[in-house]
């Protein structure tokens, strides 16, 4: 059986008309052209899925849509909740180029069935924000967004490679580092506190590079400002800033507050641990050897550490 998928991705605007849709995967395309859309929507789709969806459909928004084959033993809403969880890996390959907030809402999958149509529709309890709490709408080129498609194919993959389907919890022993970090950071994304997103973010640095519980703030604040930089005025700043935003953790997790003077600090620090994290990640992703080496055991990270930090290894 053909089914077509369809959901309207939120706070992103491509400069210049995609046509037929930039190609996500052999069968996902990413488009911005009314056009194409009115042909996706089977007009006799519109009273099901109500005026006002469609309307918000039809709303010059990019949208990513695929028409395949559903696999055997798959039903629709089943196929229609793995589409979602594609697009919401594809969003987070955005992440790694920009902080942002983009993100989507209802999906819509149609198909036909003894000759009447049939439509589905699930969401995502999600809802991004930025790491300063802030909405916004990002902006896009083709050149930037073909970028991000190759990041999404080389890394995170059609099934979420780092991103993975829900379980009870992804925080089970056997995961990869890379795969536990990019969790908290999603976890970060989601939270529009910026207390909280702070403390998700210091959860993906101790999944990064923990492997004791010892003096656990220095050893992050130190094992990441060598990571991520070469410049000893940079190490410096990096490593307070961590030690800071340790401060803020404990508070959060200890069921302690933050002085309203305070706050526009935290979003500071929200947004120092979201930019660090993102230079880690892709320094990690970008070299098979680290990556394994991050993924590896904690004798080899420690044995990597030490190399870092006395000027053995850059």
């Amino acid at each position: 059986m053909e089914v077509t998928f369809l959901i309207s991705i939120h706070h992103l605007e491509i400069q210049g008309n995609l046509g037929r849709g930039d190609k996500i995967d052999d069968f996902t395309f990413l488009s911005n052209d009314i056009n194409t859309l009115k042909k996706i929507i089977p007009s006799e789709s519109i009273p099901i899925i109500g005026k006002l969806e469609y309307e918000s459909l039809m709303d010059s928004k990019p949208y990513v849509y695929s028409v395949e084959k559903l696999p055997e033993g798959v039903s629709p809403q089943e196929f229609l909740v793995h589409k979602l969880y594609c697009v919401q890996s594809l969003l987070s390959a955005i992440w790694f180029y920009e902080d942002n907030n983009v993100d989507f809402e209802i999906g819509f999958l149609f198909y036909v069935v003894d000759g009447r149509l049939g439509v589905s529709s699930n969401f995502l309890a999600t809802k991004y924000t930025t790491s300063s709490g802030k909405q916004k709408t990002l902006i896009l080129n083709r050149d930037k967004l073909r970028s991000i498609r190759q990041f999404y194919r080389e890394h995170l993959g059609s099934e979420g490679e780092l991103f993975g389907h829900p379980y009870s919890t992804q925080l089970v022993k056997g995961r990869a580092r890379t795969a536990l970090a990019l969790y908290h950071i999603t976890g970060a994304r989601f939270d529009p506190d910026v207390g909280l997103k702070v403390s998700n973010y210091c959860s993906a640095l101790e999944a990064l590079f923990s492997t004791s519980q010892a003096e656990l703030a220095h050893q992050l604040s130190e094992r990441l400002a060598f990571f991520i930089s070469t410049s000893s005025e940079e190490r410096l700043n990096i490593y307070k800033q961590t030690k800071q935003a340790y401060t803020v953790r404990s508070k959060i997790v200890h069921g302690s507050t933050i002085r309203e003077n305070d706050i526009d600090k935290v979003k500071e620090l929200s947004e120092f641990c979201d930019t660090s994290l993102r230079k880690a990640m892709n320094k990690i992703l970008s070299s098979p050897d680290l990556r394994a080496i991050i993924d590896g055991s904690p004798e080899k990270l420690d044995a990597y550490i030490v190399d870092l930090i006395f000027g053995i290894i850059q």
